[in-house]
């Protein structure tokens, strides 16, 4: 018996494509690359902004964990700097609680400050001219020439420390040689010292501080007698 139809179905078959139809297909298949192209470069920015947002977060809270693990913050405090003049130390307090922070050696040009007089102004040129300390007549004031001597010893102290590093005496060479950032008014602050009497040199050219002789004994000068 021949063969017969006996019905009909559609099935998914391949189909050859007219040139239209290839170049359509073609065309959409490149627009489909390049946006898997951008998708693939969104999806990697979006992955490297939520690691940067994760790491801020993390750095924050580290800091934190710190903060209340110590109990303390941070925070910009009002501080005083105090100079040690005589130790050659400059300490840093904070006013707040008035403790040391931190503490270390005189800049050369605060130790120098100390020593130095800063110049005058330039309108101090146009002022009229008035009478200086050295124009008055030198007072015979025992307290105002005891406050003369303390304070011109103070100012030598450096000179004082050497000498006595030196084992209490010490040359002009010597002197001179000493290593300080004082090296600019080493021979300002000797003839000072020297002028003062805060020193004194000997003959053979050794500098040492000066001993005053000791005063009288008061407790043994004769008392009044009794009625």
């Amino acid at each position: 018996m021949a063969a017969q139809i006996v019905g009909h179905e559609v099935r998914e078959l391949p189909v050859p494509l007219t040139d239209h139809e290839m170049r359509e297909r073609g065309e959409k298949l490149a627009k489909l690359y390049q946006r898997i192209a951008a998708d693939r470069d969104t999806e990697a920015d979006r992955r490297r902004a939520v690691r940067a947002a994760m790491a801020e977060l993390e750095t924050e809270a580290r800091k934190l964990g710190d903060i209340v693990a110590a109990g303390a913050e941070p925070r910009n405090v009002r501080c005083q700097q105090l100079a040690d003049f005589e130790h050659n130390i400059l300490r840093i307090l904070r006013e707040d609680t008035m403790v040391v922070v931190s503490e270390g050696a005189l800049p050369p040009k605060l130790r120098q400050s100390m020593l130095i007089p800063d110049p005058a102004p330039p309108e101090a040129a146009n002022r009229e001219e008035e009478p200086s300390e050295e124009d008055e007549p030198e007072s015979d004031d025992p307290e105002l020439l005891r406050e003369d001597y303390e304070q011109a010893a103070y100012e030598a102290a450096p000179l004082l420390d050497a000498i006595e590093l030196n084992g209490g005496t010490i040359t002009r060479a010597e002197w001179a040689d000493v290593p300080a950032s004082l090296a600019d008014v080493r021979s300002e602050m000797l003839a000072a010292a020297l002028e003062w009497g805060v020193v004194v040199e000997r003959d053979d050219g050794g500098i040492e501080p000066w001993m005053p002789s000791p005063g009288p004994d008061v407790s043994q000068e004769a008392q009044p007698e009794a009625p």
